[in-house]
């Protein structure tokens, strides 16, 4: 029983995938924004594409989700079970509120910069 994530393999590299495509939505979302003038006015709207990628890539290459630390869920290859130590939920649910506020944070800066620079 690996202590260190709880995302399997498979679940791993579904989380980078995820990550790449929310990822291409805000850089196609820059894109049309800059491109029809309303950069500056609707660029904060890249802040959700940008935090949802962020976390999906971030989950995938770190192992841990979220949401899935809350309930106390492991899912591997096999299927989901359950998470039977509380000192691991505890650090699985720490670890995943840590990526969630990095990637937070990247994206807001992210975002600023990109409605700075327009």
């Amino acid at each position: 029983m690996c202590t260190s994530h709880n995302l399997g393999p498979r679940f791993r590299r579904g989380h980078l995938q995820l990550g790449v495509l929310w990822l291409g939505l805000a850089l196609g979302l820059g894109f049309a924004l800059v491109e029809w003038g309303h950069a500056a006015r609707f660029g904060f709207l890249l802040v959700a594409p940008l935090a949802l990628g962020t976390y999906c890539l971030l989950a995938g290459t770190f192992g841990v989700c979220f949401y899935s630390s809350i309930f106390g869920k492991r899912h591997a290859d096999h299927g989901s079970e359950g998470v039977p130590c509380r000192r691991l939920r505890k650090r699985l649910v720490r670890r995943g509120v840590v990526l969630a506020g990095v990637s937070s944070t990247l994206a807001a800066l992210a975002t600023l910069v990109f409605v700075a620079s327009t």
